[in-house]
């Protein structure tokens, strides 16, 4: 299965959220419902991985971050086909980390890059290529 761990958006930013994305006349807006802070992607997990560490992450604790989210950016290099806006927050790169880890000690392993906190407000379309044409293009 394809997982990622997330927060869900706190109720005053979603009506922001949903206005900046009203404003969008490209691209397939994230509905509502399904807007979150994603704090690491693990791609492809087995369910035996993911229930591992649904046990670990249900004993977990971290205090209150107070979450603003800010500055408009692409994903995809140069055939963007995420729009984000990036979360900041004190304690947010510590939560991440501790989550990280915890991701770790279950035995899935994360992809060696920058952590960037965000919410996806849209994805684009990147022709009608496939990911395989695309990889090598």
């Amino acid at each position: 299965m394809r997982a990622f761990l997330a927060l869900d958006i706190p109720e005053d930013l979603l009506v922001p959220l949903t206005r900046l994305q009203a404003g969008l006349s490209v691209g397939r807006v994230v509905p509502e419902e399904n807007l979150h802070l994603t704090l690491a992607f693990l791609g492809e997990i087995s369910e035996a991985q993911a229930r591992d560490l649904a046990e670990a992450l249900s004993l977990f604790r971290h205090p209150a971050i107070d979450l603003t989210l800010s500055g408009l950016d692409l994903f995809g290099g140069k055939r963007p086909d995420v729009l984000f806006i990036g979360g900041h927050g004190d304690g947010l790169a510590h939560l991440q980390e501790k989550i990280a880890h915890m991701v770790r000690e279950a035995g899935i392993a994360l992809p060696r890059s920058r952590f960037r906190p965000h919410v996806t407000l849209a994805r684009y379309s990147v022709g009608n290529r496939s990911k395989e044409q695309a990889k090598r293009a």
